[in-house]
């Protein structure tokens, strides 16, 4: 029984460190900049390329820019990735307009298959008043 008890804490131990995290969801303004932050096990995945693509699905996301500083030419400018190599990606985006709204992912390459999580980006309108 210790013997399940001990693989069960080291696996569960292990998939939970293997983890790539993020806020979730993000209300901003638009014209304005929000920053996202990305958590991942930073023992395990330093010196791994993370990225960050909009999409409905994981699957079929397009990569909007990496921590290579390879960054798609629409985004040029409006986005940035930076990895403290302590655990955290920040992602700031820039300029935020309401059609910028909807589905992104924080990812991490990895082979076979990368690591993702969500997060729902909701711009909205800014209000005039001071």
């Amino acid at each position: 029984m210790r013997a399940c008890l001990a693989l069960w804490v080291f696996l569960s131990t292990a998939w939970c460190e293997s983890n790539l995290w993020s806020d979730g969801k993000r209300m901003a303004i638009e014209g304005k900049s929000t920053t996202i932050n990305c958590f991942y096990n930073s023992k395990r995945y330093l010196f791994s390329n993370k990225y960050w693509c909009r999409g409905a699905s994981r699957s079929s996301c397009d990569v909007l820019g990496d921590t290579r500083k390879v960054v798609k030419s629409e985004y040029k400018g409006r986005l940035s990735l930076v990895d403290d190599r302590r655990g955290t990606v920040q992602v700031t985006m820039h300029q935020l307009a309401e059609d910028d709204s909807g589905t992104y992912w924080c990812g991490i390459e990895k082979p076979y298959a990368d690591i993702m999580t969500a997060v729902e980006l909701t711009v909205t309108e800014g209000n005039d008043s001071k």
